[in-house]
């Protein structure tokens, strides 16, 4: 289940950025991963021009198939750093993708993965 840019209650098990490509697709893979990864402890999405409904159409057929036991994903906005820092801080992965959320998260001393690796990794997280 997702939940629409909520404050982060607990640790979640994986924070990572989603972002639009050159052709301005989103990573449906990705976010699919994601989800998957949710089995024990949320996983947060870190928005970045990219809507909640546009992340809730790739997960609506996810969720109501055979993954309903999830936790879900929450979000935040890119810009929100309050909630991220705090989220990215007790994270157990944190994935970056793009050159700023990359400077973001050097200069608060976060340890991150780049994004390519994140969907083999979300794998173990869960």
């Amino acid at each position: 289940m997702a939940t629409a840019l909520h404050p982060v209650e607990a640790p979640v098990a994986a924070l990572l950025e989603i972002g639009r490509d050159r052709n301005g697709n989103i990573p449906r893979a990705l976010i699919s991963a994601a989800y998957r990864a949710s089995r024990t402890k949320p996983v947060m999405l870190v928005l970045d021009a990219v809507s909640p409904k546009e992340i809730d159409a790739v997960l609506d057929p996810i969720v109501t198939g055979t993954y309903r036991e999830h936790r879900g994903v929450i979000y935040a906005q890119a810009t929100d750093d309050r909630a991220v820092l705090a989220a990215a801080s007790a994270a157990s992965e944190v994935f970056a993708p793009s050159p700023g959320f990359i400077a973001k998260l050097r200069s608060w001393g976060i340890p991150f993965e780049d994004v390519s690796a994140a969907e083999p990794l979300l794998g173990e997280v869960s």
